[in-house]
């Protein structure tokens, strides 16, 4: 094990701190704007989407080439390019996980998917009761 990986990895003790920090800040948050309520219940089930979206093996490098971030590395406007393709790439990642689920309820794969999920977990639960 090399004393990098440690720090410099998606598992790294950092990463696990950070995340646990997160979690802990935005844990107790009460939120009551009905407007802002609403607009996360919409974008929260579409961020895991983002993640498995721009990080697939034949999309990654398409993004990078495409955006290419290191062109902008000695410019003023540098953060801004930035900032506006992380936005970019985040609400096309939405859009394109929100048609997915749209025609997937249309054509009632949902149904399907938890029709079979609910059986395979009684399964598990007939086999392994809980006590």
């Amino acid at each position: 094990v090399r004393l990098t990986s440690l720090f410099y990895s998606y598992n790294s003790i950092v990463s696990v701190f950070c995340a646990l920090a997160l979690f802990q800040t935005f844990r107790g948050i009460d939120i009551r704007g009905k407007a802002l309520n609403k607009m996360i219940r919409f974008i929260a089930p579409l961020t895991f989407a983002v993640y498995l979206i721009h990080e697939h093996g034949l999309l990654r490098p398409v993004i990078w080439e495409l955006f290419n971030p290191g062109k902008t590395a000695e410019q003023p406007y540098m953060v801004l390019y930035v900032i506006g393709c992380v936005i970019l790439i985040f609400v096309c990642c939405c859009a394109v996980e929100w048609i997915r689920q749209l025609v997937f309820k249309v054509i009632r794969i949902d149904r399907f998917v938890k029709t079979i999920c609910d059986s395979l977990q009684s399964k598990i639960q007939d086999k392994f009761p809980t006590t």
